[in-house]
């Protein structure tokens, strides 16, 4: 090796460690799967993060309103 490298001028080991990285770099990208349940698993993070602000909301709104209907005096004859 050390013969093909004097030959090439570059450094056989780094060349082949680059090509390596490269290679991973392509399986990466084509790895569909991986990569579709990566963007599911966000845009579940997601859906729960704001089905979790909604429910905060909307038991404070009950609150609220529950707290306000039992302060007014009751109307009638």
């Amino acid at each position: 090796m050390e013969i093909l490298a004097t030959r090439l001028g570059t450094d056989v080991p780094e060349e082949l460690a680059e090509l390596g990285e490269t290679v991973a770099a392509l399986a990466a990208k084509t790895d569909v799967k991986a990569r579709l349940g990566g963007k599911a698993t966000s845009a579940a993070d997601g859906l729960r993060q704001r089905l979790t602000t909604a429910s905060r909301s909307a038991k404070t709104s009950a609150t609220q309103r529950f707290r306000t209907v039992s302060q007014k005096p009751p109307s009638g004859p």
